[in-house]
This record gives C-alpha cells, sequence and structure tokens, in this order.
C-alpha cells in the first residue's frame, strides 16, 4: 500500500542517464523522488550489463560516514535469494543504497509480517519513496512451485516441510500463469561491448563442491578484500552470465541477513553472482517469516547443495534497537499493534528481552541494543534447528554447519561467531519440526518455550500482554486441532528442576475432567501455573486460592492472573 508519496514498480527493463558522482548516501543526502530512483536503477544496470561498474569499492571513510550519519536508501527492494540475482550488483549500487529484502521467490507468502513490516520501516522510517519488486528468469523457487502445483493437480497432497509449504503457498502464480498463458520470453542484452573475466569462474553446478570449512574460508577471504578494498569481484561478463543460466546455480554459503541497506552482502564478502544465496529482512530474523525463510534454506541446501548457512547480524542495526526501544517502552504502557512494523518490532521483544536480562537491570537501551545484535543472530540459529526438520538432520549428519557473524558497519569487518552454544541441546530434541506459522501460532510469534525448551527461571519476564497473546495462540491451536506442544524430555526436565519454573500465567480453572487447562492452551510444563476446584471459585477456599496466586505473581514474577470459567459447569448449575 502506497505512502508518504511513496510508489510501487515492477521492474521492467533499462536505458537512462550515467551517475556522475560515486557518493554514499546518508541522512544528509537530498530526498529522491520515485522517478529519479528508478533512472538511478536503469543506470545502474546498464553498467553492469555493460561490465564498467563504478560501485567497486568501500572506503573506510564512506563506511564512517553510513554509521555516524545514517542510512537513507533512495530504494527498497524485494528480490529473489537466488546466488545469480544479486541485487546490489544487478543495480551497481553502494552501500546505502538499496534496502533489500530477499527470499526464494520474492514472494510475501508466507512471509507477510516480515516483508510488509520491513517495507514500512523503510519507507516509514528512513524515507525510501520507491518500492521494487523483482523477478528473474529462471527462477527456480517458481518453477517448484509450478511443478507442485501441476502435481497437486494429479494427486492431493498435505505439506511436510517448511519448503513444500512455500511451494504450496505460490501455487497460486503458477496457477495464474497456467490461466493467462503468457509466459515470461528470456532474452539477453544485445549492442553492448562487453568486458570479459578470464580469470575469476562463476560458481555452477559443474563446480566441485564446497564443503563447509572451505566456504568459511572463502568467506572470511572475500571480506578480508573488502576491508582492504581489494575487490576481485567488480564486474560480470555476459559469458559468466550465461554460464549460470545454462549450467544453473550452486552456491557454496546461504546467508541470512539484514536488509539494511549499509549491509550489502555480496558485496561485504567480494563474491560473485552464483556464489552466495542471500536471505535478508529487517533484523535478519525468523520471528515473522519462517517458512519463507526456512523454506528457502532447506531449498538451498537440500536442492542446490550449499552446505554452510550463516546468520549475519550487524553493528547498529536499526530494527533491533526499534525492538530495544519497544521493548522498554512496553515496560513502561502496554500497546496494542497496529501494523506490520510495530508487529515485526513486537516479535523482536523476545530478543531485547534475553539481551536485558543478561546484560543486568542497570543497563541503558543503547547498552541492551548493541548486545542484542549477538543474542539476534543466536536466536535465529536456534530458531532454525528447532523448527526444520531438514536443516537440524543435515548438521547432525555432518551435511552442513550453521554458523553466525556480526559484520561491523565502521570498519566492514566480519566477527565470526561459530556455532550455537545451544546447537547440541537442540540436536538431541526431536520435537517441532514444522515452523510455527505454519501450525497457526501468530499473536505472540514463536511460542515462547524459553531457552532451555521449556519456561524456566532463567527465562526473562513476559508481559501480561504477551502472556495473554501466547494464551490465545495456544487455544487458536488447540481448536485447530495443530497442537505444538510436545513431551517434555530429559533435558527439559532437568532444567525445570535446577533452574526452577517461571510461568508466564497464573490460571485460576474448574476442576471438570472436561477442561484441562494446560491442554486447552497447549501449554508445556513450566508454562503456566494453575489453580483448580470445583465452580472456580475463592468461596471456601480464599486462604489457599489467594496465598497461592501471591505465591505465582510475588515469587515466581508471572504477570497476568486469569479466572477460567466454562459452559455446562456442574458446580455452577448445582
Amino acid at each position: 500500500r502506497p505512502h508518504h508519496g511513496c510508489e510501487i514498480f515492477a521492474s521492467s527493463g533499462p536505458p537512462v542517464a550515467e551517475m556522475a558522482d560515486v557518493k554514499v548516501r546518508t541522512t544528509k543526502s537530498a530526498s529522491v523522488s520515485p522517478g529519479e530512483a528508478m533512472q538511478m536503477l536503469r543506470a545502474g544496470n546498464q553498467r553492469f550489463v555493460k561490465g564498467t561498474p563504478q560501485a567497486t569499492t568501500t572506503s573506510n571513510g564512506q563506511r564512517m560516514e553510513l554509521v555516524d550519519d545514517g542510512q537513507a536508501p533512495h530504494t527498497a527492494a524485494v528480490g529473489c535469494a537466488d546466488s545469480r540475482a544479486p541485487v546490489e550488483v544487478i543495480f551497481d549500487a553502494l552501500p546505502g543504497d538499496i534496502f533489500v529484502l530477499r527470499n526464494a521467490g520474492n514472494t510475501c507468502t508466507h512471509a507477510e509480517g516480515s516483508m510488509i513490516g520491513s517495507l514500512e520501516f523503510c519507507t516509514g522510517n528512513l524515507g525510501a519513496r520507491l518500492v521494487m519488486v523483482l523477478g528473474h528468469t529462471k527462477c527456480g523457487a517458481i518453477y517448484g512451485a509450478t511443478k507442485a502445483h501441476f502435481a497437486r493437480k494429479k494427486q492431493a497432497a498435505e505439506s511436510q516441510s517448511a519448503l513444500e509449504g512455500l511451494l504450496e503457498g505460490l501455487g497460486e502464480v503458477a496457477e495464474q500463469a497456467f490461466k493467462t498463458k503468457s509466459p515470461l520470453r528470456d532474452f539477453a542484452p544485445s549492442g553492448h561491448q562487453l568486458q570479459e573475466m578470464a580469470d575469476l569462474k562463476v560458481r555452477t553446478t559443474k563446480s566441485a563442491s564446497v564443503s563447509p570449512g572451505e566456504a568459511m574460508q572463502m568467506l572470511r577471504a572475500g571480506n578480508q578484500r573488502f576491508v582492504k578494498g581489494t575487490p576481485q569481484a567488480t564486474t560480470t561478463s555476459n559469458g559468466q552470465r550465461l554460464e549460470l543460466v545454462d549450467d544453473g546455480q550452486a552456491p557454496h554459503t546461504a546467508i541470512v541477513g539484514c536488509a539494511d541497506s549499509r549491509a550489502p552482502v555480496e558485496v561485504i564478502f567480494d563474491a560473485l553472482p552464483g556464489d552466495i544465496f542471500v536471505l535478508r529482512n529487517a533484523g535478519n530474523t525468523c520471528t515473522h517469516a519462517e517458512g519463507s525463510m526456512i523454506g528457502s534454506l532447506e531449498f538451498c541446501t537440500g536442492n542446490l547443495g550449499a552446505r554452510l548457512v550463516m546468520v549475519l547480524g550487524h553493528t547498529k542495526c536499526g530494527a533491533i534497537y526499534g525492538a530495544t526501544k519497544a521493548h522498554f517502552a512496553r515496560k513502561k504502557q502496554a500497546a496494542q499493534s497496529q501494523s506490520a512494523l510495530e508487529g515485526l518490532l513486537e516479535g523482536l521483544g523476545e530478543v531485547a528481552e534475553q539481551a536485558e536480562y543478561d546484560m543486568g537491570p542497570m543497563a541503558d537501551e543503547d547498552f541492551v541494543a548493541a548486545h542484542a545484535v549477538k543474542v539476534n543472530v543466536f536466536h535465529t540459529m536456534n530458531f532454525l534447528l528447532q523448527y526444520s526438520k531438514g536443516l537440524r538432520e543435515a548438521v547432525k549428519s555432518g551435511k552442513i554447519e550453521i554458523q553466525g557473524g556480526v559484520y561491523d558497519l565502521s570498519t566492514g569487518m566480519v566477527e565470526f561467531l561459530g556455532r550455537s552454544p545451544r546447537q547440541a541441546e537442540l540436536l538431541s530434541d526431536a520435537s517441532a519440526a514444522i515452523p510455527p506459522s505454519m501450525l497457526g501460532i501468530s499473536r505472540a510469534g514463536a511460542a515462547k518455550r524459553g531457552i532451555h525448551g521449556v519456561r524456566t527461571g532463567d527465562d526473562a519476564s513476559v508481559s501480561p500482554e504477551k502472556a495473554l497473546d501466547m494464551l490465545k495462540d495456544g487455544n487458536d491451536r488447540f481448536v485447530a486441532g495443530t497442537p505444538a506442544s510436545v513431551a517434555a524430555n530429559s533435558k527439559m526436565k532437568t532444567a525445570l528442576v535446577k533452574s526452577g519454573q517461571a510461568p508466564h500465567t497464573a490460571i485460576i480453572g474448574c476442576a471438570d475432567s472436561r477442561a484441562p487447562i494446560e491442554t486447552v492452551f497447549d501449554a508445556m510444563p513450566g508454562e503456566i501455573f494453575v489453580l483448580r476446584n470445583a465452580g472456580n471459585t475463592c468461596t471456601h477456599a480464599e486462604g489457599a486460592m489467594l496465598g497461592s496466586l501471591e505465591f505465582c505473581t510475588g515469587k515466581l514474577g508471572s504477570r497476568l492472573v486469569m479466572v477460567l470459567g466454562h459452559t455446562k459447569c456442574g458446580a455452577i448449575v448445582g
């Protein structure tokens, strides 16, 4: 929905004028109209096609400008994660120019909150006035969705993984294409003198497989070249592009990064088209994009053969700072999410809560937000291990690795964080295999199970509003017949004993056997402190009930108390 003078375009063809001055865009730069932004994209694409890019290096001074003055991208682009279609490279854009969101199939099918919230942030907070949705020829996700669509016409089947869910969600596109019968024609640019690059070879399906360790070495070496200002991946020839089309992509790494225009993933790692499969949204998160992100990663590791997955955060992340600010504001005054952006920030509130818990009660917002960047990287890594059976099994077998990193906007250097500290624990847990969004978990984001898989005394406090959302989500799952709770394993039980309980809610319910409270709210052990008697009353149990509630709210930290009645209550009828 266009707002603030924003225009939305679908990409069409090239020509236009050249960019005379190569300067990074910051908040000190003049505002750019949608028409001017489109001209800049067309001019950049022309330079890319001709093999005469201008945005080949980034200096330390430019990086410091972007940190000190902040980003002001002229365009927000929703692109495909395909390694052959690196958005900033295609438009010869400098860091700061384009706010890039990417997933397999440039879709919102399973990433509405993430994509829309990110676009609202970019157009509303950062001032971008052009939004572009950029598809590409030979798109694996669209071809896969079309194939799945025709297969489903012959035989109906339920989605068993995030990837199948993603392809099924794109089925509507395939059906529409079938009805219109107007396929997009492949075309190659002509009439240009293209500069050939003899030394650098693009990765295709004909290239040798790369181990996770070798892929990590390639990322480190590329980042070093970027920091030194001696990049090798400065141009792409027509021959290289045709190789990628004819032989297909075989990226060595899949990266989940932030959409921030100052953190262009391929540029940071000096990567050629075909090297990296890139997923991006505001805050490099899965909070509102489970199906999209996990499905895309399952596609990249399973179908394309990538053996390294990296979650990449960055310093001064606007989404994380915004989520931290919103978290502190919610502690003072509760507020309902009114937009996708507010929902995105609220979904990241769990990260802010954990960062605040780590830093202690005296830490200020900026200090907590800086730490939350790293917490968020591990949070996303843990989410991938927890909610994708495919990724979990691949990590367990040694086929792939999931690692984390933080890009420093000031220095250009990436801090490589290694594996999640919780990896061994999550690999031994065979619980959830499908992302929460595919089970109907919506209001509170992913079910807040706690750092041990169940809520314990090690977890941060939950606001009454968030607790209520969790109860609503759980009841939705119960009604739909899609419970996400699983039996507590031995590690969860041990954590509950060692760390103690920290229920988010205390409930006074009826003892009626037809109204089992934990089942009704699809709750795990440790989540709800339950008091029950016939008629959910205090009439003859004042001391016991009130004393128990005071213990729960005072000693255990629960901030929501609910009194729950039920229809056809025998005690009330009697």
